[in-house]
């Protein structure tokens, strides 16, 4: 025993001796690694702890986003729901201010992380449609790194992976001045760190060869390859082979393949393949290559801006306010002051005019500039100099680094002030809140400009500090889908003391407008525009808008007969046709325009159709004498006017008294929603959509209605009297002068509710609306985010009705009118000059009122009563009413137990048969159970392809689209369930 302890007490003295033998240069060098190891992983462990944080906000956000859809889906403590998003709170409620905090759910968010954009979205009860979309933005606070969370109208959350910034967004420099660290100028090996100007490879970012932020070839600004405007390859942000934005062919000016100009296909002009609506390749709609229209810039965007350098483009024609917040410059820390002078370019810096008369700035000068049309290229030009030994100039867009330009919800930069003078952040104080982030209009931007030296000691971004401000011109803003017109110059020339320019003067205030501009032709309310008046003597076009006609004149006027323009333009219509095309009167008048004769001699003129009813090209020839064109106009599509497409004649007619809508029939509507008409007129009565429940989420109510033409002393039961869904659509010919015309609508659910209301009485339960008129609590009710998807398609974002002149709307509620919502019944009731006295008759009525949808619109031009694919299903009841193939195709392997498909056609009381499993037995169900549709259109529908009119039931459609993608493909292989088909079927 003691053996073994002697032992043990030797090992521990051997061990003690070890230890006591360790020298300070061992301890040294042990502590060293130490340090050197933590000095590596710390920095390390923060980076993935900022990244792990970004990753938990972003997955929050996402939970609650969806955790909302679907508490307003199932309707939630019967309540819509939301998601704050600078808390991660999910509330019940219609906002996060007026919610019930009762209910509140944190998404708790890490405490390095904030947002940016949005700040709350709420989802409609039942439909789960957001009320916004947009873009949020999760940002570190302690990394330059972010996330974006885009949601769309449909509510689909769509998740960016982790940007350098706060999303895309560079924020200029640290505390004092300096980019990061490295060479401002020349740095061999680019990137925003090391060399930002001209890196031998690098670019702005981080891309490998070039490119504004990572394209792989090509670059905004001296890449080897490709270039931000016509480079073959190469494109502004990340398009493989052109393209201004990410388009894979194309191009925004000249791309080989595609362009908004002269593209060989698609495109907005002269593309060869592509036209003026709906074409597959390019198109003004939506077509998939090239196209103008989804294009049309909104209202509230007057500009964009490309990047932190400054370029600023304009996107609508605008008064541009010039403010100077503040300048400080000196020579020298303590010297004397530098003074500081202003310039600004329209045109991309070919062209400079001097500000505030060309005398030094200083705080609070203002100077507008007027008139300023779209596609300018604005940018300032800022100089100091001081006698001979100070003279710099610096030119925003030009990317050299010495002018940021910051947008609202951007972050200011905080530099120390070099020497004495006054801080930056002193003349952005009014204009900075919380976190640094700038507080101005979203039609303002910042310049901040360093006209010294870029390093982290002296440069301080407030020699110049100029608020800039956007104001849209009155009558200039246009919607895209209200009508418009626009003009391309497709070929322009000048000799002598010609000064035919490619722009478009409008009215007598010259209202400057861009080729390829949008013009409008009704205001935000639906009104035409009148001009009244137009100044023929400018360098361009001058254009008259009138009611229902367009008046543009071509100046020649010039002194002599040496001064020639030559000009073909092509003038496009959006949403309007041209009834027909008037020549011009006296000095104004075209040389025989419709001889089909077209040289560059004065008698060259010449009208020329088409390729349909929304354009023509004027080729003018002017010298001495003026050319002149009338274009009179209606709303509506091709194929939808009777009148012809673009008929020529010569007419000493004054355009003011012109009728503006030739299928137009005069009606009144009283305060009571009594219609009378004014002369005899075919009346068209379509159903945009009906649903309404007994009690809330309760079963559905049958609504049926009736038509009155004598002030209610007989009535006509509309569509059988059968229970209406929508896209149904009955036309009454040859209604008399003086018609008083009432609508009558009945909602009844078995024995326990039935109940009447009529128009005419003045009664509020059945809201009578003409073109551009609206009620009070309309405007609510579409802020509010709730209005079904058939009455939102007909009202405009101000509560105003956007139908045509020939349209009344009426909108029922059967219930309360304290939670009224208006949308238990929507009709449209279309008056049109009758067929039988060579007028326009139903076919001529506006788009508008035709339907709630692309879908139910295409259907109302099948007659209601025929069953145009031979199903037993009648187009009106018919969701699927083209090309129901019987059998389907669908299986596609074997049908397994319990699924159903309709693989034989076999008829029993009329209907085609489902049959059910392995075995096809005939099931319970047949084809009036899926609404005319089989299985296999059904499943279509689900992934959007094909034909059907499911979208006048967002709610079951929706639905159906929520369905996993598996259920969908094993549906394909084995046949759809019971399940899909009682969806459908409980919809009615």
């Amino acid at each position: 025993m003691s053996k073994r302890t002697h032992k043990k007490v030797t090992r521990f003295s051997i061990l003690g001796q070890r230890l006591r033998g360790f020298t300070a240069l061992e301890l040294l060098m042990a502590l060293g690694i130490v340090a050197i190891t933590a000095g590596t992983t710390i920095p390390l462990y923060r980076q993935f702890q900022a990244y792990s944080d970004l990753d938990t906000a972003t997955e929050h956000l996402v939970q609650a986003i969806r955790a909302a859809k679907s508490l307003s889906q199932t309707g939630e403590h019967d309540s819509a729901w939301g998601v704050y998003f600078p808390e991660g709170t999910l509330y019940a409620g219609e906002q996060y201010a007026v919610r019930n905090e009762g209910y509140d759910v944190d998404f708790q968010l890490p405490s390095t992380i904030e947002t940016d954009g949005m700040t709350e979205v709420t989802f409609s009860r039942l439909e789960a449609l957001p009320n916004v979309i947009g873009t949020l933005c999760v940002f570190s606070t302690i990394t330059d790194r972010s996330r974006s969370l885009s949601i769309d109208r449909l509510g689909t959350v769509t998740v960016s992976g982790i940007q350098v910034g706060i999303c895309g967004t560079e924020i200029p420099g640290g505390s004092s001045g300096g980019d990061s660290g490295g060479g401002e100028t020349d740095g061999s090996s680019g990137g925003e760190t090391s060399g930002d100007t001209s890196g031998t490879t690098g670019g702005d970012t981080s891309g490998t060869t070039g490119g504004d932020t990572s394209g792989t070839t090509g670059g905004d600004t001296s890449g080897t390859t490709g270039g931000d405007t016509s480079g073959t390859t190469g494109g502004d942000t990340s398009g493989t082979t052109g393209g201004d934005t990410s388009g894979t062919t194309g191009g925004d000016t000249s791309g080989t393949t595609g362009g908004d100009t002269s593209g060989t296909t698609g495109g907005d002009t002269s593309g060869t393949t592509g036209g003026d609506t709906s074409g597959t390749t390019g198109g003004t709609t939506g077509g998939t290559t090239g196209g103008d229209d989804g294009g049309g810039y909104s209202c509230d965007d007057r500009f964009q801006v490309t990047s932190t350098n400054g370029t600023v483009v304009t996107r609508g024609t605008s008064d541009v306010t010039v403010k100077v917040l503040g300048s400080e410059i000196t020579y020298g820390s303590g010297g004397p002051n530098i003074p500081v002078r202003i310039s600004a370019s329209t045109d991309g810096g070919t062209a400079w005019s001097n500000l505030f008369s060309g005398n030094p700035v200083s705080a609070l000068n203002t100077e507008v500039l007027s008139n300023i049309p779209a596609s300018a290229n604005f940018k300032l030009r800022f100089n100091g100099r001081y006698s001979w030994m100070f003279n710099k100039t610096y030119t925003s867009g030009d990317g050299d680094g010495h002018v940021y330009v910051l947008r609202n919800g951007d972050r200011a930069p905080d530099y120390t002030a070099f020497g004495n003078q006054q801080s930056l952040t002193s003349f952005l104080r009014p204009y900075i809140g919380s976190n640094r982030k700038v507080n101005i209009g979203a039609k303002d931007l910042l310049f901040l400009v360093e006209l010294g030296s870029l390093n982290q000691s002296s440069s301080d971004f407030q020699d110049a500090v100029v608020l800039v401000t956007f104001t849209e011109k009155a009558t200039s803003c246009t919607t895209a889908s209200k009508p418009r017109l626009k003009v391309s110059f497709n070929r322009l020339q000048n000799t002598g003391n010609g000064d035919m320019k490619n722009a478009v003067l409008v009215g007598p205030s010259k209202l400057a407008f861009a080729e390829e501009q949008w013009i409008p032709l009704v205001d935000a309310a639906g009104n035409t525009i009148v001009d009244n008046g137009l100044v023929e003597d400018v360098k361009g076009f001058a254009l008259e808008r009138g009611s229902g006609w367009v008046r543009i004149i071509a100046h020649g006027s010039h002194a002599n007969s040496s001064g020639k323009e030559i000009v073909d333009a092509r003038v496009l219509f959006n949403h309007a046709v041209i009834t027909s095309t008037v020549n011009e009167v006296d000095q104004n008048i075209s040389e025989n325009p419709v001889d089909s004769h077209i040289d560059d001699t004065t008698s060259g003129d010449e009208f020329e159709p088409g390729p349909n009813a929304k354009s023509m090209t004027f080729h003018t020839r002017t010298t001495t004498d003026d050319d002149g064109v009338i274009l009179y106009w209606t709303e509506g599509n091709p194929g939808q006017s009777g009148s012809s497409s673009s008929s020529s004649s010569s007419s000493s007619s004054s355009a003011g008294n012109a009728v503006s809508d030739p299928c137009y029939v005069p009606f009144t509507v009283s305060e009571g929603g009594t219609v009378t008409l004014d002369a005899k007129a075919d009346v068209t009565v379509r159903v945009a959509g009906a649903e309404s429940t007994y009690k809330v989420r309760g079963p559905r109510v049958n609504m049926r209605s009736r038509i009155s033409f004598d002030n209610g002393a007989t009535w006509k039961q509309l569509f059988g009297y059968r229970s209406m869904r929508g896209g149904e659509f009955a036309t009454f010919s040859d209604v008399p002068v003086n018609a008083n015309i009432l609508m009558s609508f009945n909602g009844r659910y078995s024995w326990v509710f039935n109940k009447n209301v009529t128009s005419g009485s003045g009664d509020n339960q059945v809201r009578v609306l003409k073109k551009g008129e609206t009620f009070s609590g309309l405007s609510a009710l579409v802020q509010g985010g709730g209005m079904k998807g058939y009455l939102r398609n007909l009202i405009d974002d101000n509560g105003l009705f956007n139908g045509g002149s020939r349209d009344v709307l009426y909108m029922v509620e059967m219930g309360d009118l304290s939670t009224a919502d208006y949308h238990d019944a929507v009709v449209t009731l279309s008056i049109d000059k009758p067929l039988s006295s060579g007028g326009c008759g139903a076919t001529s009525s506006s788009s508008s009122s035709s339907s709630s949808s692309n879908s139910s619109s295409s259907s109302s031009s099948l007659p209601a009563n025929q069953d145009s694919d031979s199903d037993g299903i009648v187009n009106s009841a018919d969701l699927c009413p083209l090309s129901t193939n019987l059998p389907e195709d669908v299986p596609t392997e074997y049908m397994t137990s319990g699924r159903l498909a309709f693989t034989k056609k076999k008829p029993r009381n009329g209907y085609a048969i489902m049959y059910e499993g392995p075995r096809t037995r005939v099931s319970a169900y047949t084809i009036d159970d899926t609404r005319g549709c089989t299985c296999e259109q059904l499943l279509n529908a689900i992934q959007g392809v094909g034909y059907h009119r499911f979208e006048e039931y967002p709610s079951l459609y929706r639905q159906m689209q929520n369905l996993f993608g598996f259920y969908i493909d094993s549906s394909r292989r084995f046949g759809c369930s019971e399940s899909l088909i009682e969806m459908v079927q409980d919809s009615r």
